[in-house]
């Protein structure tokens, strides 16, 4: 008998699910690998949106599993990126609008080696402001500027913002809420 805190998801099936995403044409998607991690494992981060050009798209930067035992948000993570590629009103309608920079698993030692709360080092990736940490920038590299890169985007904003997420035929009446 095995018990968890949360349905489990492991790296493995992160890249798995990585792999077999197949986007329609009408979709810009890229897979990249944005670092490696103390263990040499790969971070991959992924943009998604439409192949049209506009110098006017703000960058959704979107991170999850920062903490390796809230497994949940890989759950999320997945069903968000595969709500992204669709062919929904709504995702053309943001996709259309927005460049979405997704790093689905921040802390992938974390997660191999099973701990909770942090990496393989011991520290929490998650400062008390909420935000990735000095630590994690200089371990991993210029994750910081990876929301940054395209023109008309200011700096790396954290917040503590979530979306309740609404039936609704237009992305307008999804309404977010700060948290503090």
């Amino acid at each position: 008998v095995l018990i968890s805190m949360g349905l489990p998801y492991s790296y493995s099936r992160l890249m798995t699910f990585l792999r077999k995403v197949k986007p329609p044409s009408s979709v810009h998607y890229q897979e990249e690998i944005l670092t490696h991690s103390l263990s040499n494992n790969a971070l991959p981060m992924l943009t998604i949106t439409s192949p049209l050009p506009n110098l006017e798209k703000k960058v959704i930067g979107i991170i999850a599993r920062q903490h390796p035992g809230e497994t949940w948000s890989s759950h999320l993570m997945e069903q968000l990126i595969n709500q992204l590629i669709s062919n929904s009103p709504e995702a053309t309608y943001l996709r259309d609008k927005f460049i979405f920079r997704i790093i689905p698993m921040v802390n992938v030692d974390g997660v191999i080696y099973g701990n909770f709360r942090c990496d393989i080092s011991g520290f929490d990736l998650i400062g008390s402001g909420g935000c990735l940490t000095a630590s994690f920038i200089r371990k991993y590299g210029h994750s910081r500027t990876v929301f940054t890169t395209y023109p008309n985007s200011t700096h790396f904003k954290c917040s503590s913002t979530y979306m309740d997420i609404a039936k609704s035929t237009t992305p307008s009446a999804i309404p977010a809420r700060k948290i503090h």
